[in-house]
């Protein structure tokens, strides 16, 4: 049986075919999408004299779903890194009197 520090190294090593991007930036887009929904929300509730109301209402609301978009893309981020770490080591269990979770997971998936 390999010891703690080898199987995170071998851990670290699968998981770096999938490093794209930091994590930092995941936080970074579910904190600008909130803060482009309360942004959006705001004008929608209180549009601004820069333009027509209806039009200001219409920006707010398109600031709104890209702030949407943008907090959904960053959790997508953070549960697809999360789904990826359980895969390699669940991959990587050497018990074979376990139950094959890859295989329900492959189920589940498909």
């Amino acid at each position: 049986m390999a010891s703690d520090g080898d199987a995170e190294n071998e851990l670290t090593s699968r998981l770096a075919l999938f490093d794209d991007e930091p994590d930092i930036n995941d936080w970074f887009e579910v904190a600008l999408g909130a803060a482009m929904i309360t942004m959006g929300l705001h004008q929608l509730f209180n549009p601004g004299g820069l333009f027509e109301t209806g039009v200001m209402q219409w920006l707010g609301a398109a600031v709104v779903a890209m702030g949407f978009i943008l907090l959904g893309h960053g959790i997508k981020d953070m549960l697809l890194k999360e789904v990826r770490t359980s895969i390699v080591r669940l991959d990587m269990d050497d018990d074979g009197n376990s139950i094959d979770y890859g295989l329900i997971r492959d189920v589940l998936l498909h």
